[in-house]
């Protein structure tokens, strides 16, 4: 009897164990096609936003490329744009030495939003010297419109931001020539309210990093434009986390497991084209399958029970 027994459970055991992995593998894949779909939708809301931003600049770019324009009518038209979007957070039109006026050695006017007010102000000025920003000289030598890295704008808008820049040129003797750059500044705050609302599990989250690597949204606020994602995997000297970092900077897409503060967590991670970064969402293993593992412990101890009541009558 007991021998038949020690059989028995042996086949109990070994179809438990097969019927546990197969469960977690099923519970898996649904996981990933779960974060996948979040992923790809939130991917899809932010270029939507951010495409519904671009327009307007570049519609800008193409009005100042018909001809002059005068000074009143270049601020109002800088503050249609900042009134016309929820998203954007100010404006400016930055031209190249003397090109709007033989008078004037640089002329950037800017409108920003300030509560429920419009200040038009100028970038010019020998502190700021908009002529080295990155927003000014990156479409001015890529040629084309260029979504910016994240950065603090001291002495403009005051506030973290992303910019889009849109060149645009003026024409002599047939050949085309740089005139100046139109911008869209987004505040950070609406991408880090976006990407917060992204939740899987009950402490999973959701992160967005730059094309750079530098973290724009992120749950822990500390960490939002204080460095990369490998610089954050290299303090914390987790290999797991690095290697994510390098394929997120590579412009990879995955799905990988990773180690982190004494859990194992699944990492999603997706680029987005236009802007050049890229959205991660991250779980740990111990939730995802919290249900699963609570359940086979019951049928664990629910076979054991039967063993005991069974070798009792045997």
């Amino acid at each position: 009897a007991l021998f038949i027994l020690i059989g028995t459970s042996a086949v109990f055991l070994g179809a438990f164990g097969y019927n546990y992995c197969f469960s977690r593998a099923t519970t898996l894949a649904h996981i990933k096609s779960d974060m996948n779909w979040m992923a790809r939708d939130s991917v899809s809301r932010i270029n939507t936003s951010l495409e519904s931003v671009a327009m307007m600049p570049e519609y800008s770019a193409l009005r100042l490329e018909r001809g002059p324009i005068k000074e009143s009518e270049l601020t109002d038209m800088l503050e249609d744009l900042v009134k016309s979007h929820p998203m954007v957070y100010g404006s400016t039109a930055s031209f190249e030495p003397y090109r709007f006026s033989k008078s004037k050695k640089a002329f950037a006017p800017y409108v920003y939003e300030k509560g429920k007010d419009f200040i038009r102000t100028d970038l010019n000025s020998p502190s700021y010297n908009y002529f080295k920003w990155h927003w000014y000289t990156r479409p001015q030598a890529e040629g084309s419109p260029v979504w910016s890295e994240p950065y603090f704008d001291e002495g403009g808008g005051n506030i973290p931001m992303c910019t889009y820049s849109v060149p645009f040129y003026f024409r002599d003797a047939g050949a085309k020539k740089f005139a100046g750059v139109v911008t869209a500044d987004i505040s950070l705050d609406w991408l880090v309210e976006l990407v917060s609302s992204i939740k899987v599990s009950r402490t999973g989250y959701a992160f967005l990093v730059s094309s750079k690597g530098l973290l724009i949204a992120h749950p822990q606020k500390d960490m939002v434009m204080k460095g990369t994602l490998s610089g954050f995997a290299k303090r914390i000297h987790n290999q797991d986390l690095m290697d994510v970092a390098d394929k997120i900077a590579a412009g990879q897409e995955g799905f990988v497991r990773a180690s982190i503060d004494d859990d194992y967590w699944h990492i999603l991670f997706v680029p987005m084209q236009k802007s050049g970064w890229s959205l991660g969402i991250m779980a740990p293993e111990s939730e995802l399958f919290a249900d699963i593992n609570a359940l086979w412990r019951k049928v664990l101890i629910i076979g054991a029970s039967g063993f005991g009541l069974l070798f009792v009558l045997a």
